[in-house]
C-alpha cells in the first residue's frame, strides 16, 4: 500500500504564506506587499520557523487576519470593516503586565493622544502604570485603581515600582510570614520593585532604604 507523501516544514510553510498572500475567490485581490519569507528548519527536525520582513509598516501577522477575515466574514459587512479598521490603526497592543512608572515629579495624563486633548489628573513620580497601547510617542496606561489615560512615552521609566493597595502591607526579611517582619506601608505608599513576584510574593525597597518581601495581593504593578 503506497502511503501519502508528507509535505516537510519548508514545503508547508511556502504553501501556507502562498495561500495567505492569495487573492480570495469572488472578492478582490490583497495587493501583493514587498516582502520577504524566509522558512527555516531546525538541526533536529522541530517545527519549522517563517521570518518575515514587513513593508509599510504592514506585519505579515495583519494580511493573514485580513485572509482568514474575508474568507469567514461577507464582504461589506459592518464586522469586516470594524476588525480591519482596528488592524490599521497606526499603534500597537503591548503586553499585558508591562509595566512602567512616571520618571517627572508632575505628569499630566490625558484622555486622547494630544496635548490639546482633556486633561484627566497629574501623575506623581515614581507612580506605576501598566502600558496598554502605543501610538507614536503617546501610550495608553492603566494605573492600580483601573483608570485609563494617555501620557507622552518620554516620561516613562522603565524602572518598576509597585503601589500598596490594601490598608496596610507587611514586608518581612523572607517571602513568607514566619519570618521577621521588616517594616509596614500604608495604602497608597509607593515602593521600588526589585525582584520578579514568585509563589505571591513581590521583593521591594521602601523610600526609607529598607527592603523586604510583600504578598502581591498586597501591592499593584508586580
Amino acid at each position: 500500500m503506497k502511503h501519502p507523501r508528507i509535505a516537510s516544514p519548508k514545503e508547508s510553510i511556502r504553501k501556507f504564506c502562498a495561500d495567505a498572500l492569495r487573492s480570495h475567490p469572488g472578492r478582490r485581490k490583497i495587493g501583493r506587499l514587498p516582502h520577504a519569507i524566509f522558512p527555516h528548519c531546525t538541526p533536529h527536525g522541530d517545527p519549522a520557523l517563517a521570518r518575515y520582513t514587513p513593508c509599510r509598516g504592514e506585519g505579515f501577522h495583519r494580511l493573514l487576519i485580513r485572509r482568514v477575515i474575508g474568507t469567514l466574514v461577507p464582504r461589506g459587512s459592518a464586522v469586516v470593516v470594524l476588525l480591519v479598521a482596528a488592524l490599521m490603526l497606526p499603534g500597537s497592543a503591548l503586553a499585558a503586565f508591562d509595566f512602567f512608572s512616571i520618571n517627572e515629579n508632575a505628569v499630566i495624563m490625558y484622555d486622547a493622544p494630544s496635548l490639546k486633548a482633556g486633561r484627566l489628573y497629574v501623575a506623581s513620580r515614581n507612580l506605576p502604570v501598566e502600558a496598554v497601547v502605543k501610538v507614536e510617542g503617546w501610550v495608553k496606561v492603566r494605573d492600580s485603581k483601573g483608570n485609563l489615560a494617555w501620557v507622552e512615552e518620554k516620561v516613562l521609566s522603565e524602572k518598576r515600582f509597585v503601589i500598596v493597595t490594601a490598608p496596610l502591607a507587611e514586608a518581612y526579611q523572607a517571602p513568607n510570614t514566619n519570618s521577621a517582619l521588616v517594616f509596614k506601608a500604608q495604602q497608597d505608599v509607593i515602593m521600588e520593585w526589585l525582584e520578579p513576584a514568585a509563589n505571591g510574593w513581590v521583593k521591594v525597597r521602601h523610600r526609607d532604604g529598607q527592603t523586604g518581601y510583600v504578598r502581591t495581593n498586597q501591592v499593584w504593578g508586580s
